[in-house]
């Protein structure tokens, strides 16, 4: 059984700072339509990067092809690494959006990310100030698809749903950025049995010894236990847009259905050993491949309508 790389062969963290991709959000903000105060928020005005839009601006080549040439284990480094980058820009614009935020917060997530919070919130505030739109703050997140930006009215909750891409419509609880439904999305405290989709990622992929904790198996059958979880709390019905099934090279969505999880995978390896680098392929299609198989396998972990 094949196990995911060892700290010293792959060291992913510190490849995607979280100043690099502020402003390459800020950069991609300036063509998004700004949402208007006090209303739903709807798709046109919300911003994805795809996982290879961000490798593509924030990686060299070099780099790259060292980590595609680890076939999956090099793939899911990156993305591991960028989700926690994700997942640490999120807590902080958490923080920066409540001004109430604790000290006790604070110092649960500096020892999380190994950083003096109330420093790195001074640091950030500039990059922090450019996404905020008047009285509408950045709210961070990520999915299968990618990293997505969207904003929330100044003193509402922060919980963030990014597969519909809506936030609460209820005022925050004191000395918190979330109302008290949504207690459960102060992931720092670990999750609670009712915690939402992006809650049970954002716990996952907050803590970096996460990464070296399963073999490529054992991750499979963990990562299927999110969705399955996700998918009975009826939480989430994840989009699969037609892009990702002509990447995969399937029909249709009932043609995925048929196959389910394990004929998906069968599928995507065959897929997978001819566009490898390795055999000729080239990364940026190899990496497209991955993604649309994310976005496939969470499709189909996601609850019946």
């Amino acid at each position: 059984m094949n196990t995911l790389p060892t700290p010293q062969i792959l060291e992913p963290f510190g490849l995607f700072p979280l100043s690099a991709l502020l402003r390459m959000l800020v950069r991609k903000s300036h063509h998004t339509p700004s949402p208007t105060s006090g209303t739903l928020l709807h798709q046109q005005n919300s911003l994805t990067l795809t996982d290879t839009s961000i490798f593509k601006e924030l990686l060299s080549p070099q780099t790259r092809s060292e980590y595609f040439l680890h076939g999956y284990s090099g793939l899911y480094a990156l993305s591991f690494s960028l989700r926690h980058t994700i997942t640490q820009g999120a807590a902080l614009l958490h923080m920066y959006g409540t001004n109430g935020s604790t000290c006790r917060e604070h110092q649960e997530l500096s020892a999380l990310f190994d950083l003096d919070v109330p420093q790195q919130l001074r640091e950030l505030q500039g990059l922090f100030r450019e996404l905020t739109r008047g009285d509408l703050l950045p709210v961070l997140g990520f999915s299968a698809l990618g990293c997505h930006l969207s904003w929330q009215k100044n003193g509402m909750c922060r919980a963030y749903d990014p597969y519909h891409n809506t936030c609460c419509s209820s005022t925050t609880a004191a000395d918190s950025p979330f109302c008290h439904v949504h207690q459960p999305c102060a992931w720092w405290n670990m999750p609670q049995d009712m915690a939402d989709a992006q809650t049970i990622m954002f716990a996952f992929y907050g803590w970096k010894e996460h990464l070296f904790a399963y073999t490529e198996e054992q991750l499979r059958e963990e990562v299927g236990k999110f969705w399955h979880r996700i998918g009975m709390q009826q939480r989430i019905a994840p989009h699969l847009d037609d892009g990702a099934l002509e990447v995969l090279q399937i029909e249709s969505r009932e043609t995925l259905s048929a196959l389910g999880p394990k004929g998906l995978r069968r599928h995507f390896l065959r897929l997978a050993r001819r566009t490898h680098p390795d055999n000729g392929g080239d990364h940026e299609s190899f990496l497209r491949l991955q993604q649309a198989y994310g976005s496939a396998l969470a499709f189909l972990h996601a609850p019946s309508p």
